[in-house]
């Protein structure tokens, strides 16, 4: 129990189920008088003895990081033991070798540099509007964060509690050191200076944290979202400030902007006035307003600071425009397996329809779910939340059916389709404008957005009216999500043992 404990919350799972799942286990393995106390990235067993009257308490913690191979993993071993086709010794065993820390990953530190680029690259055009000059030069600075991530934030204590403010402020800085070039006419500040940072975006958080709210989970659910609005906050403080550092230093980007902020951002002054004395001449009294607006249009072509959006230049080369909109039917898929293999997703074998391939081919279905409906309520909507709930609602309710009816793993498939909602939310909404002083505000509404959406799909899709419809996974293909015969007969044996615990016709259920 320890063991599996510290494994489901080392390995990411949803902290709002780990009381139902460590509860089932101890059914399964006939503990009695054991206890549970879920904290946020913790866990207390209370251990009792009948005989003794006294108790052992066991504190479990961990640093919870998404991996989605030893997650799935865990939950296959809960689930074999909860069923009776795995011993204790055994999952203790299959645990054991998932919590080494010795554990080799599933890929290489250079393939998840490669994940790293792919990731900033795929973002950039997608998200922010990047050209594919933009999207070289985003994954270029992905790759830099991972790197400097795996190389120095892992080993190094006092780093890796600046790392995130460093790697920041640097990225911003040399963004705007290339935007300045030609007017930004190569590169686009707001789309790289993003991008190229999106891996540290609190995508995984925000996913974590919304369902423990939606569950009514208000303690670890309301840490976890104030943390990610705090980090959120820092973001967008270092974005703007390694932008101001090269703004000190180019005196000519400085003067540029601030003719922008005085053209887009006037100052006035109103007032009034009245007669002096006695005087009774009419147009003694009244109300005045001065504004220092000349009336002289700025031209972007000369100016980028007056857009926040990216620059594109009639007739500029083909690298330098936005991408086509076909191209997402390309990018979405390899976005979702990118994001999948970085979080420890394993390749499928192509010998054999594995649960890695059933898994994968979900998950690209949902994450294409999900970025369809928040792409075509941007069309109609003009905020963030109401966009970014449409596409999570999406999102939980394909995750949903495809876990209940087709016996998958539901939350890992649909990591990848709520982690794209977070920098699509960030980026600009109809237009609007993206700058890192509002990245805070855009990260809550995402926030809120998830929460409503997961929330109103896991009520949708456990209504009792739907309780019936459960039978259709036993009756697929095994392929497919379907059950084995032995499976089949011990779910069968599990739910009539159930049904006659609720009856009170049995004390124990095996």
């Amino acid at each position: 129990l320890v063991d599996l404990g510290q494994a489901f919350i080392r390995f990411g799972a949803p902290n709002h189920r780990l009381e139902g799942l460590m509860k089932a286990a101890n059914e399964a393995l006939q503990l009695r008088e054991v206890r549970f106390v879920v904290l946020p990235s913790s866990m207390l067993i209370a251990f009792g003895d009948g005989s003794t009257g006294s108790s052992e308490i066991s504190l479990v913690k961990g640093k919870p990081v998404l991996d989605i191979y030893r997650l799935s993993e865990t939950y296959r071993i809960y689930k074999s033991l909860t069923h009776g086709i795995m011993g204790a010794y055994t999952a203790d065993s299959e645990l054991a070798m998932l919590l080494d820390k010795d554990w080799t990953p599933v890929w290489s530190e250079y393939m998840r540099l490669a994940f790293a680029f792919w990731t900033a690259f795929i973002v950039c055009p997608m998200a922010f509007g990047g050209s594919l000059l933009d999207a070289v030069v985003a994954g270029i600075f992905g790759t830099g964060v991972a790197l400097c991530s795996f190389r120095f934030a892992s080993g190094n204590t006092v780093f890796s509690t600046l790392f995130e403010i460093f790697a920041v402020i640097v990225v911003s800085f040399i963004s705007q050191a290339l935007s300045a070039f030609e007017n930004e006419k190569w590169v686009c500040y707001s789309a790289v200076s993003t991008a190229g940072v999106v891996t540290l975006l609190p995508g995984f958080l925000i996913l974590s944290s919304s369902q423990e709210i939606a569950a009514k989970h208000a303690m670890s659910g309301s840490i976890k979202m104030i943390y990610a609005l705090v980090y959120a906050c820092f973001l967008g403080f270092c974005l703007d400030l390694g932008s101001q550092f090269y703004l000190v230093a180019d005196e000519s980007e400085r003067i540029l902007q601030t003719e922008a902020m005085a053209y887009l951002h006037p100052d006035t002054i109103t007032g009034t006035f009245t007669r002096l004395g006695n005087l009774t001449i009419p147009w003694t009294t009244g109300t005045f307003t001065f504004s220092n607006t000349t009336g002289v249009q700025i031209d972007p072509k000369f100016n980028h600071f007056v857009t926040d959006t990216c620059l594109r230049m009639p007739g500029s080369s083909w690298y330098l425009r936005e991408w086509p909109v076909w191209t997402v039917f390309f990018l979405v898929p390899i976005y979702t397996v990118v994001t999948a293999f970085r979080h420890g997703q394993p390749f499928p074998s192509v010998k054999a329809w594995t649960w890695q391939a059933k898994q994968l081919v979900a998950m690209v279905v949902i994450s294409g779910i999900s970025y369809a409906a928040n792409r075509w309520t941007n069309r109609y909507f003009a905020k963030s939340d109401s966009v970014t709930a449409v596409g999570a609602f999406a999102c939980g309710l394909a995750g949903n059916i495809y876990g209940r009816f087709m016996g998958g793993y539901a939350y890992t498939a649909m990591v990848p389709g709520v982690l794209f909602l977070v920098p699509s939310g960030i980026a600009s909404v109809n237009g609007e404008s993206y700058t890192g002083q509002n990245i805070t505000l855009r990260i809550l509404q995402v926030s809120i957005g998830v929460t409503v959406g997961l929330g109103f799909t896991n009520w949708l899709v456990y209504l009792p009216k739907l309780a019936h419809l459960d039978p259709i996974r036993l009756r697929l293909p095994k392929r497919w999500g379907g059950l084995t015969k032995v499976e089949l007969e011990i779910e069968k044996d599990s739910r009539k043992e159930r049904t006659r615990l609720q009856e009170g016709k049995a004390i124990f259920a095996f």
